[in-house]
This record gives C-alpha cells, structure tokens and sequence, in this order.
C-alpha cells in the first residue's frame, strides 16, 4: 500500500502537469507513461508533496511531435518530500518514461 500511495503520487504529479501543457496546445496528442523506476529513500511519515519541474522538457516534447508527427518518449522526474519533518529532504525519487503522440 505504501510504495502503490507514492508511486500514485508521483503519476498524478506529472501527469497533470504533461495533461496542462498538452491542452494548451490545442492538438489532440495521446499521453501514456511507458514505466516506472522508483527509489524510496526515507519513510514518508507525513503529508507528502510531490514536485515535477520538466514542464520545459514536456513543451519540448510536444513541439517534437507536432513538429514532425512523430511519437516521442522521454524519461520525467518527480521528487517527494515530507517538509514538515524532513524539510527539502527528499524521500522518494520517480522517474516515469512520457509518451506522447498527436492523432
């Protein structure tokens, strides 16, 4: 149930953020995330926050396809932290692989 909470966590985190983007662009593009690697670092024994900085690589990705209508696969970090124990410490690092193609 633990790692299935963080690993929710963190396909919520990016995929949000790649879904704005992706709206934005007014193109129909199908996003999928391929896999998943995780690392768990310390026990999350609090709220969790989890924070993905790649929308420029996810803009990227979708002038890509755009651009050459082609499918394009690159890999998307989410970090989680607990900051009202560890602070910017963090306890989870993800990396899930974003794909997306225009239709």
């Amino acid at each position: 149930m633990y790692i299935g909470a963080l690993a929710v966590g963190a396909d919520l985190c990016s995929a949000l953020l790649a879904l704005n983007l992706i709206n934005k662009s007014k193109i129909k593009i199908v996003p999928i995330f391929k896999d998943l690697h995780a690392e768990f670092i310390k026990r999350a024994e609090g709220d969790v926050h989890f924070v993905c900085n790649e929308g420029e690589k996810i803009n990227q990705m979708i002038n890509a396809v755009l651009k050459e209508k082609i499918r394009v696969n690159e890999s998307i970090d989410v970090i989680a932290y607990v900051p009202s124990k560890l602070g910017e410490t963090p306890v989870a690092k993800f990396s899930l692989t974003l794909s997306i193609k225009a239709y």
